[in-house]
């Protein structure tokens, strides 16, 4: 029976696995176009990496401290001056005794 190379298609009448016409070196393919060896399938792609988040950035303790005084800071200056700008507008509400 003639046998081709899977390859280039030169027909082949020897047993060999070597193709005299490329030299590919596999199992022939029958006539029929039925494969007489039987590959395992193909392997599925890895799947894709995970998207990672860099690190978050880590504030010190002096940082922590620095950070809350001048929230406090602020804090304390907003009411201060929004306190003036209600007595400004309202002076007859606070009396002084």
């Amino acid at each position: 029976m003639d046998r081709f190379c899977p390859m280039c298609g030169a027909a082949r009448t020897d047993s060999s696995s070597l193709c005299r016409q490329c030299g590919h070196n596999s199992e022939s393919v029958a006539i029929s176009g039925v494969p007489t060896n039987t590959l395992p399938p193909p392997m599925a792609p890895p799947p894709p990496s995970p998207i990672v988040a860099p690190p978050k950035r880590q504030l010190t303790f002096g940082q922590k401290i620095s950070l809350g005084l001048f929230l406090i800071g602020f804090a304390l200056v907003s009411f201060v001056v929004i306190g003036a700008q209600v007595r400004a507008r309202h002076p007859h509400h606070y009396h002084h005794y």
